[in-house]
Formats: C-alpha cells, sequence, structure tokens
C-alpha cells in the first residue's frame, strides 16, 4: 500500500453552511478570477491532475498527494460557482470584460513541466499566489458566510503549500 503525506480524511474541516445575504454582481466578479482565471481553481485541477499521470509511475506517492489535491481544487471549483451563481452571476470559465468580452479559459494555463522539482517549485508558488488572492477577496467582502468559505479554501490552500514544501524538501534530499 502506498502511504503518502495528505492527513486522514477525517481531520478535514468541514465546509461552511449557510447562504449569501443577497445577490451582489460585484462579490461575483471577485469570485471569477478565482474560479477560472489564469491562476484559478480550474486551472490547479488540472494541472495537478497533469502532473499526477507524470508521476504515476516514478513517483506514486506523490502521484496520489496530487491526486488528492486535484480532487480538492475540483471541489473548491465547484464551491465557487455555487458561490458566483448564488450571488447572481454566472460561472463560466471566462474573466474580465463586459458584454461577452474577456478571456476564456484555455489548457494554455496548464503549465507542461516535467521535472519534478521544477514544477513542486512552480506549484508553490501557485499556492502561495492562490493564498493571497483569498486573502485579498477577503479584504474586499463583507458577507460572512462567502468569507467564511473562503476562508476555509484558503485552508486547503495552505494543506498544500505545506505537503509540496515537504516533497521539495525531500525530493531535495535524494539529490545529496
Amino acid at each position: 500500500m502506498v502511504t503518502h503525506l495528505f492527513e486522514e480524511e477525517k481531520t478535514k474541516l468541514p465546509y461552511p453552511d449557510g447562504a449569501v445575504k443577497e445577490k451582489n454582481a460585484e462579490y461575483a466578479a471577485l469570485l471569477m478570477p478565482l474560479f477560472a482565471g489564469r491562476n484559478s481553481e480550474m486551472s490547479a485541477f488540472q494541472q495537478y491532475l497533469y502532473q499526477y499521470w507524470l508521476t504515476l509511475d516514478a513517483y506514486p506517492e506523490l502521484a496520489l498527494t496530487l491526486e488528492r489535491m486535484a480532487s480538492e481544487e475540483d471541489q473548491h471549483m465547484r464551491i465557487l460557482g455555487e458561490l458566483i451563481t448564488a450571488l447572481g452571476g454566472e460561472p463560466i470559465l471566462r474573466v474580465g470584460g463586459r458584454h461577452g468580452h474577456g478571456y476564456y479559459w484555455t489548457g494554455e494555463y496548464v503549465r507542461q513541466t516535467r521535472g519534478v522539482s521544477d514544477f513542486l517549485r512552480e506549484n508553490i508558488a501557485a499556492e502561495k499566489n492562490a493564498i493571497a488572492e483569498y486573502n485579498r477577496r477577503l479584504k474586499a467582502i463583507d458577507d460572512p458566510y462567502i468569507r467564511d468559505v473562503l476562508a476555509r479554501i484558503m485552508t486547503d490552500e495552505q494543506e498544500h503549500l505545506r505537503l509540496l514544501e515537504a516533497y521539495e524538501a525531500r525530493i531535495a534530499s535524494y539529490g545529496r
């Protein structure tokens, strides 16, 4: 049986229950880049899934962790889509612009880095960026339920960062 650095599922905190206070197009727009921007939950889901396939044979423990992280990023995307809808927005894979203009999510946002050490460094930077983006939204959004949900998602991103840094250190120690 392959073990991995992920903590037991039973220790995971539940996502908050509740509802948004009211429809708010501004809040929906603030969530869209987290949903489907270049550095979004959609991008992270696809990135980790791609890396899972790359590492499955050579690094099965890392592969399982990446698969679990991909699943969590997918869950975050679903939650953000539900929030955007509840706020009166439309959770489409496009950000920015008005009246149908903007940038659609594209597979080009998935980095094709094949070296494990290299993509771990990129993933660490991406998770740090995600945490910073969630912090920015927490400061800009006043709805208590949305803030609770974003804070809960951010705890997953912090755990992803911890795991990626642990794998980076482990792989770096092999080279010594």
